[in-house]
């Protein structure tokens, strides 16, 4: 089959692959940088797109995502290595005639699919990539396990002293819960001086443009007081991801998020979701080790989530293109 390389936005073609809520045209548009471009790869037959990416550009810095969880290449699983090779060397090569010097990219975890992740890692060392940062993600694979058979057993002990105590987990409506829960979140996080990275008016905005995709949970006591909420993502329509996650420190010794995380693993069996993700537990590489305990007790499944980097115009031997 021969491809032609094609750039413009919005998408001029039928995709024939899956792609992600964060690399749509509308989550695209809620990134806050306009100078984006949409680069596929395109049967020169039937027209249809095998590849893509978006990059945003500023200051001479191209990024795929700008301001997301992950951005990254997005192709056929029957595409050729040498073909998805090609393809990220036609980009750099646009983005060098736009004068971009450097080329970041956050790809999506190793867990959303593992052969497309290790096919696209060896295109992208191949292309001159280096990797920039390993993070280490987590996730429980969805399936006929109760949740309570995952969890260590002395997350089981906590499970069951939430539940004696009363309290509840709820999917909550965004209309009636989200200031609320978003304040809450902000707290929870400040306490571990750490912030949201989303403003308020986006993530209702968020809420509102995506209200298939974007989900509230909580747990309450008895006195229907919030004691652990979270903000969840539908990915696709086989990934969950847990965007955000918090508690109330005074309740900590029952550790309500255990509680919490039964309910949305529940809700995705319901939904028939096959991977909750449940995010990073690194910061730029560096470990968390108290989230990376909890997130393994949990029954966690540890894989990567890797960032790469490459300097644009450079070749082996030093010497600008």
């Amino acid at each position: 089959m021969k491809f032609i390389f094609h750039a413009g936005q919005p998408p001029a073609h039928y995709q024939t692959f899956s792609t992600s809520l964060f690399n749509s045209p509308e989550h695209i548009a809620q990134q806050g940088n306009n100078n984006v471009t949409l680069f596929e790869l395109v049967s020169e037959k039937n027209k249809m797109s095998y590849a893509q990416i978006w990059v945003f550009e500023k200051d001479k810095v191209a990024e795929s995502p700008h301001k997301s969880s992950f951005g990254s290449f997005e192709f056929n699983p029957d595409l050729s290595l040498p073909e998805l090779e090609k393809f990220i060397n036609e980009v750099c090569k646009k983005l060098i005639h736009h004068k971009c010097h450097t080329f970041y990219i956050r790809s999506w975890p190793h867990c959303y699919n593992p052969a497309q992740f290790t096919i696209l890692h060896s295109a992208l060392l191949q292309s001159g990539f280096t990797v920039k940062t390993t993070d280490l993600n987590f996730h429980l694979e969805i399936n006929e396990k109760p949740f309570i058979d995952k969890i260590d057993s002395s997350e089981k002990w906590i499970l069951n002293k939430c539940k004696k105590n009363k309290f509840y987990f709820d999917v909550l409506d965004p209309v009636k819960y989200l200031e609320e829960v978003y304040n809450f979140l902000s707290v929870s996080v400040r306490k571990h001086k750490d912030e949201l990275s989303m403003s308020f008016f986006k993530l209702s905005d968020s809420f509102k443009q995506f209200p298939e995709n974007y989900f509230l949970f909580g747990v309450f006591n008895n006195e229907n007081k919030l004691l652990s909420a979270s903000v969840g993502v539908r990915i696709n329509a086989s990934i969950f991801y847990i965007f955000y996650l918090g508690y109330e420190v005074q309740f900590s010794s029952f550790s309500p998020m255990v509680l919490l995380m039964e309910g949305i693993y529940n809700f995705c069996r319901e939904n028939k979701y096959e991977i909750m993700d449940l995010g990073i537990a690194t910061e730029k590489g560096v470990p968390n080790y108290g989230l990376i305990h909890f997130k393994r007790n949990l029954g966690g499944i540890a894989g990567f989530k890797l960032s790469y980097e490459k300097q644009l115009g450079i070749k082996e031997n030093g010497y600008r293109v």
